[in-house]
């Protein structure tokens, strides 16, 4: 053997003890610690400490809290007044002649009112108690006390009145807190698709890393085997070269799918959200990246149960039909603004008169003197209720704006689905043709392996097949994720996807 021949023998093999100890290193390097997590698992966690989840959890409480306290307009009220009032002024001639001449009128009065006032939902208030009266003047020069015990009640017969002007804000309540609750769905249904989204790009990246890895170690059978055969005469320097050359490219491809794994979990662990995972801490996505049960169902059959349930349980549709009810209660409410004043007061008690208090209320107690009340009273706006007509006409065109966003997210669902559908079809179509392209490539390379064994191929056939092999397993693998993300994709968009996950119920 020539001295050039040894040389270049000696440094290939260096060479090749170099990438033995730097793949021995690569393995006894100490390993991180692993979590292995299914998609359950981590949707789970990602649910518990999202903050914007959390954010309209919160959003959605404080608008039934509003409900609460808008039912607290009909609570009853305490109340309790005291008034005093003195007046000193000229006296009248009938005041003189009553005073024997004085010419100076004196009046004291003093007043209590204690009782329970509140509202009813017809749009009348109501008042229950009792008053009591002091009364001092100097043309009798004694003091008198009146009493009252009895209710007041004032009923509005056209505007304000009956149940749909009193209850307007406890409807429109409800209706926001149905619009905060459908906000909330989104959320939760945004970040969980998100969640899946990643899950199934970091089951991808492990695939695609150890396919990187698989064709690391063929490289590196190719570079041992073909160093004993140069060693034996039976292939050339160049061919051994060529598969050292492979070697360093897939070595190279095997650091770059690493860090592609490395920042896509990085990315899944963001949205954990909190630092119970840490950096040292490797999610593996342990749910295997295979063909789902829907590959064989009807494209035709799932648009049709997917715009059916679109219309009744997606989120965006569902608030702005919420909304649209709500502006109906503001237009109804506007209505009745618009109407004139006409309310009836009347009042039915006891009343009591004597020169002491106790003699006035025993009165009232013998009910000696019963009396009632009734007034009539309206009231219309000079000029035909300038604000009032200009608030009803901005509540009908909002609720007309309300109706025509309801018609345009109706149309923008139907069109997404049917893109949808289609890009599930034709995904369905492409998974089985790759599979069948993956299992004739992988018969080709053992094939192709076999004959470079026998002497009748070479290093860069056998690379090419690898090469294709390896392309054709990502894409089979890409196929798959698609076609898993076109299914959460359909089942979000049609406001499904929290019963699929048993998140919540019909």
């Amino acid at each position: 053997m020539s001295k050039s021949k040894k040389y270049s023998l000696c440094s290939f093999g260096l060479a090749m003890l170099l990438c033995n100890y730097l793949a021995i290193a690569e393995e006894t390097r100490p390993s991180p610690d692993i979590k292995n997590m299914s998609l359950t698992e981590v949707i789970a966690n990602v649910i518990k400490k999202n903050p914007q989840i959390k954010e309209t959890i919160t959003k959605w409480n404080v608008k039934q809290k509003e409900i609460n306290a808008a039912w607290g307009d009909f609570e009853p009220q305490f109340i309790g007044k005291y008034h005093r009032d003195k007046l000193d002024r000229e006296a009248s001639i009938s005041e003189i002649q009553l005073q024997s001449g004085r010419r100076q009128y004196g009046e004291e009065n003093e007043q209590y009112n204690f009782g329970i006032e509140g509202k009813v939902i017809s749009g009348g208030n109501y008042w229950v108690g009792n008053t009591s009266s002091r009364q001092f003047t100097s043309v009798y020069k004694k003091i008198l006390y009146d009493s009252f015990l009895g209710i007041s009640y004032q009923q509005p017969l056209l505007k304000g009145a009956w149940m749909s002007s009193p209850l307007a804000s406890i409807q429109i309540a409800q209706k926001e807190e149905s619009i905060a609750y459908q906000i909330y769905r989104q959320q939760l249904m945004e970040t969980i698709s998100q969640t899946e989204s990643i899950y199934w790009e970091l089951a991808y990246a492990q695939e695609k890393y150890k396919i990187t890895q698989e064709s690391t170690n063929i490289a590196r059978n190719l570079v041992e085997d073909s160093t004993q055969r140069v060693l034996t005469g039976k292939m050339s320097e160049l061919d051994l070269m060529e598969a050292q050359a492979g070697l360093e490219l897939r070595l190279s491809q095997q650091a770059e799918s690493y860090q592609e794994l490395m920042d896509t979990m990085h990315r899944l662990k963001l949205l954990f959200s909190d630092n119970t995972i840490s950096e040292n801490i490797q999610i593996v996505a342990k749910d295997p990246i295979i063909t789902p049960d829907t590959l064989n169902e009807d494209v035709n059959k799932m648009r049709e149960e997917s715009l059916s349930l679109a219309m009744k349980m997606q989120p965006d549709l569902l608030s702005r039909k919420h909304e649209l009810e709500k502006d109906k209660i503001v237009v109804g409410y506007r209505t009745d603004q618009r109407l004139p004043e006409l309310n009836i007061k009347t009042s039915y008690g006891l009343r009591g008169h004597g020169e002491n208090l106790d003699q006035s209320l025993r009165q009232i107690q013998d009910k000696t003197y019963p009396g009632w009340t009734m007034d009539v009273e309206m009231k219309l706006p000079l000029f035909s209720g300038i604000k009032e007509q200009n608030d009803l006409d901005a509540a009908y065109l909002k609720k007309n704006l309300s109706e025509e966003r309801i018609k345009a997210t109706e149309y923008e669902l139907t069109q997404t689905i049917e893109n949808i559908t289609l890009k599930i079809s034709s995904l369905q179509k492409r998974i089985k043709s790759t599979k069948i392209i993956v299992d004739f490539q992988k018969k080709l390379l053992e094939v192709e392996i076999a004959r470079m064994q026998e002497g009748k191929s070479n290093i860069r056939k056998v690379y090419e097949i690898e090469k294709e092999r390896d392309e054709a397993n990502r894409k089979a693998l890409e196929t798959i994720v698609r076609y898993r993300e076109a299914i959460m994709q359909l089942v979000y968009i049609r406001g499904s996807l929290l019963i699929d996950k048993g998140l919540a119920s019909e």
